[in-house]
């Protein structure tokens, strides 16, 4: 059996593609073409890209939160760090890219820590045969007998307090910052 493409031609100077190649492009234009224009609701401003770098003591802060908030009135916009310490910033929490304009950049994240003995796999319960329904019902009670204790300084997780600013500008935007824990403040 001869699989080689063969490319018809009808008239002078016409090559017609097989149809299944055909419809094979005009999809994928039609993917790319629809990927690079994002829908945004009426009244939202133009948005540029915006990555957010966060380390701490020179390593990459991972599952970190940030969030942009504009000084004058706008959109807030946020994500949340990669294993690398890197966000692309989402408007609205679904739209990529972030309006032009001046933002205090707020930056938390916790650990939950259980008291002692209250760790989810202490927990006794009347088991239900359901092995995920009983792990998340001893998570459930243990979550009563914890906190959330931040790993970064407290200072990052205030608009009022935290020292990081930016400027979105027309373009990409790229902005690293060092934040410190919450012994160091």
């Amino acid at each position: 059996m001869d699989t080689r493409l063969t490319l018809h031609s009808v008239g002078p100077g016409r090559i017609v593609f097989p149809r299944m190649i055909l419809l094979g492009i005009s999809g994928c234009l039609f993917a790319f073409v629809g990927c690079s224009a994002q829908k945004t609701p009426d009244g939202m401003p133009a948005l540029y890209p915006c990555t957010v770098l966060l380390a701490m003591d020179g390593r990459p802060l991972d599952e970190a939160s940030v969030t942009l908030h504009p000084m004058e009135e706008g959109y807030t916009a946020g994500g949340t760090t990669t294993t690398a310490g890197m966000v692309e910033i989402m408007t609205g929490g679904k739209y990529q890219g972030v309006p032009l304009g001046k933002y205090k950049v707020t930056v938390t994240k916790t650990v939950l820590v259980f008291d002692p003995g209250f760790e989810p796999e202490n927990i006794k319960i009347n088991p239900s045969g359901d092995e995920v329904q009983d792990r998340k019902a001893r998570f459930l009670i243990a979550q009563d007998h914890s906190k959330h204790v931040p790993l970064v300084a407290p200072i990052f997780f205030s608009r009022d307090d935290t020292p990081l600013e930016i400027e979105v500008t027309a373009g990409k935007n790229r902005f690293v910052f060092d934040v410190k824990p919450p012994s160091s403040e």
